[in-house]
C-alpha cells in the first residue's frame, strides 16, 4: 500500500525537507492542474503535472532506501498524482472512453483499457 509513509507538512514542504530545491517544490505546485473542461487542454496539462511528478519520483532513492523525509515526499507526490488523475477522470470520463472505444463503435476489453489510454494522456495511466 501506498500510504505507509508519516505525512509531515505541506506537500512542497515534504519536498523541500527531501532535499529538493524549493524551486522544484514550487514548479511542482504551481503545474498542479486547474481542470476548465476542455479535454484536450486539460488531458495536456495533466500529462505535463504527471510526467513532473514521475519525474521527481524517480529522482527519489528506491523505496526501500528511503528516509522518513524521502518516503513523505514519494507518498506526497504519489497522492498529488493520483487526485489530479481522479479529478481528470472525473470531469473526462466519458469523452476519455468516447475516445478510446472510436465513439463507443469500438469493443475494448476492460484489461486493455488502461494500455489504450496510453495514447491519449501518455503519462496519465497507472502502472501495472
Amino acid at each position: 500500500m501506498v500510504d505507509q509513509a508519516p505525512e509531515t507538512g505541506t506537500p512542497p514542504d515534504c519536498l523541500t525537507a527531501a532535499g529538493f530545491a524549493p524551486a522544484d517544490a514550487a514548479h511542482w505546485r504551481h503545474a498542479t492542474p486547474a481542470l476548465h473542461g476542455e479535454f484536450q487542454a486539460d488531458a495536456a496539462v495533466s500529462s505535463h503535472f504527471f510526467a513532473l511528478s514521475q519525474s521527481l519520483l524517480e529522482r527519489l532513492p528506491a523505496k526501500a532506501k528511503r528516509d522518513p523525509r524521502e518516503a513523505a515526499a514519494a507518498l506526497a507526490l504519489l497522492r498529488g498524482a493520483r487526485a489530479a488523475r481522479e479529478g481528470f477522470l472525473a470531469r473526462h470520463v466519458d469523452a476519455l472512453y468516447d475516445r478510446l472505444t472510436t465513439q463507443r463503435s469500438r469493443f475494448v476489453r476492460v484489461q486493455d483499457l488502461p494500455d489504450a489510454a496510453a495514447w491519449p494522456m501518455p503519462t496519465g495511466r497507472p502502472t501495472r
